[in-house]
């Protein structure tokens, strides 16, 4: 009797032994994967690759002007003065007045909600992305190197797969636990 009990206290043991280095070895290849993308995500980028960033960045900037909209007293009346929609045709000539900028910027209303730089993308986007990028080209372009690391767009596909990896290998380590916590 005693033997079968150290004999099936024996198995017990080696199980948790082998489910515990199991359990190693699942959270190595999740910290193999971590460090993978934390490897990826410290490289630097091509300049090809920073000019789609600044695009990012440009389009981002607009995005915290898009909102500006014509105000309602512009409509109807702003200051004391007739609305827009009030002024006569002659108004918005060229050559006889400048109602257009009334009409649209009368004491920069539209854009005194957003920074300078957030109305410039927004009203200029293709430009100061062509600008910026025209500088950076001139100035630092054939010396910014970077063009032999893996460019962002499969450095993305690549974190995107050990993600998933990783949330593989954490159910795989949740149920070896679980297992290890049934055997006590």
């Amino acid at each position: 009797m005693t033997s079968k009990i150290n004999s099936a206290l024996e198995t017990i043991k080696a199980e948790k032994q082998r489910l515990t280095e199991q359990l190693q070895s699942v959270q190595n290849d999740i910290q193999t994967r971590a460090s993978e993308i934390e490897t990826l995500r410290n490289q630097p980028i091509s300049l090809e690759d920073f000019r789609e960033a600044l695009k990012s960045w440009v389009d981002k900037k607009a995005s915290e002007a898009s909102s500006v909209r014509v105000p309602h007293q512009l409509i109807k009346g702003f200051r004391g003065s007739p609305g827009t929609s009030s002024l006569p045709w002659a108004t918005f000539e060229p050559d006889v007045g400048d109602g257009m900028k009334y009409a649209c910027f009368p004491y920069d209303v539209p854009f005194e909600s957003c920074d300078m730089t957030s109305a410039l993308c927004f009203l200029f986007p293709e430009n100061v992305l062509d600008r910026l990028m025209t500088s950076f080209e001139e100035t630092v372009g054939h010396r910014w190197g970077n063009e032999d690391l893996m460019p962002v767009a499969q450095r993305r596909e690549r974190v995107h797969e050990l993600e998933g990896e990783i949330d593989e290998l954490a159910e795989q380590a949740s149920q070896i636990k679980a297992e290890l916590a049934e055997l006590g």
